[in-house]
């Protein structure tokens, strides 16, 4: 009986540490710090090894892609999407620090 106990009270305080990690507005469990440097880490090393193994081609291709993109965004276009940035990005370092 004693271990059921230890073992209920394992659970419960399991259960418990789980409920406070979800998000109740979208019921999706939170990510924790740890876990998204981890998942920012991979992203990273992702995207540099394509980088490291694309052809000169292929970079050429992606970088005018890139420029034309720039170029083709007017000065408005672009202030509003840097304003938009700058809120994205204070809120992030706001909803990290509560954590």
């Amino acid at each position: 009986m004693n271990e059921n106990n230890k073992q209920n009270k394992q659970t419960g305080l399991m259960v418990s540490t789980l409920a406070s990690q979800t998000d109740n507005s979208k019921g999706k469990r939170k990510e924790i710090t740890t876990q998204r440097k981890r998942r920012l880490e991979k992203e990273k090393q992702k995207r540099q090894e394509k980088l490291a193994n694309e052809t000169e081609e292929e970079k050429r291709l992606r970088l005018d892609k890139r420029n034309q993109r720039l170029q083709d965004v007017s000065q408005e276009q672009r202030e509003t999407r840097l304003l938009a940035d700058r809120q994205r990005h204070a809120l992030s370092i706001t909803n990290e620090t509560q954590e």
